[in-house]
């Protein structure tokens, strides 16, 4: 028999409503048994293992304004006779190079984008700027890029290397990433793109240069 919810039952009243409306919400996570046993035998595919946690806003708007740019591409290609060939997210994207020293270093981009157009693919590097990073911050991503260019590895296994889309919220914050851009070496700077994340579709797709 159950206790009558109230103080001391070990019971609790299920909201329902509130702002977002519907009932109470819930999020299920595997935790690390689940994920080796998806990494195993499942679509996972991942190696390092972590305990479920709770998301901050900050961190679901950053991931769905990165899941938005899958949409938009595909968007693209089904309008088009393009095609997405990839798109790689954390960790998929990442690479890992040796630095000075011989230390691991890690490049840690948002997303990797291969993009089909007729003969032609469009690579890109995405970084989805959310307005969060301190100028010195925004300065060594960018080194880390600059130093793993000159490596030579992405041009060996792609012919040649993706550009490096930063991607903006708004006009003010484009000026702080252009002027990281200027602040690196002449020969690095076309590396790099400042773009605002509304035309960042015509990027991926290479319909704007």
């Amino acid at each position: 028999m159950l206790a009558r919810s109230g103080a001391g039952s070990g019971l609790s009243k299920r909201r329902v409503g509130g702002g977002r409306g519907g009932s109470s919400q819930a999020i299920f996570a595997l935790d690390t048994a689940g994920q080796k046993l998806a990494s195993a035998c499942g679509p996972a595919g991942g190696n390092r293992l972590r305990r479920p946690w709770t998301p901050g806003n900050r961190f679901l708007a950053h991931a769905v304004a990165v899941t938005e740019l899958y949409v938009i591409a595909c968007e693209r290609a089904r309008a088009s006779e393009g095609e997405v060939l990839a798109f790689d997210a954390e960790p998929l994207c990442w690479r890992r190079f040796t630095g000075v020293g011989g230390a691991a270093v890690w490049l840690k981009p948002d997303a990797f984008v291969r993009y089909g157009a007729g003969e032609y693919e469009h690579l890109s590097f995405v970084e989805v700027d959310r307005a969060t990073a301190s100028a010195p911050t925004i300065t060594r991503k960018l080194d880390v890029y600059r130093r793993y260019w000159q490596t030579g590895r992405e041009q060996e296994r792609f012919g040649a290397f993706g550009r490096v889309l930063l991607l903006a919220p708004h006009g003010a914050r484009r000026k702080v990433l252009a002027d990281a851009v200027k602040r690196q070496p002449t020969e690095a700077q076309p590396l790099f793109r400042v773009a605002l994340y509304e035309d960042a579709a015509g990027l991926l797709t290479g319909e704007a240069s």
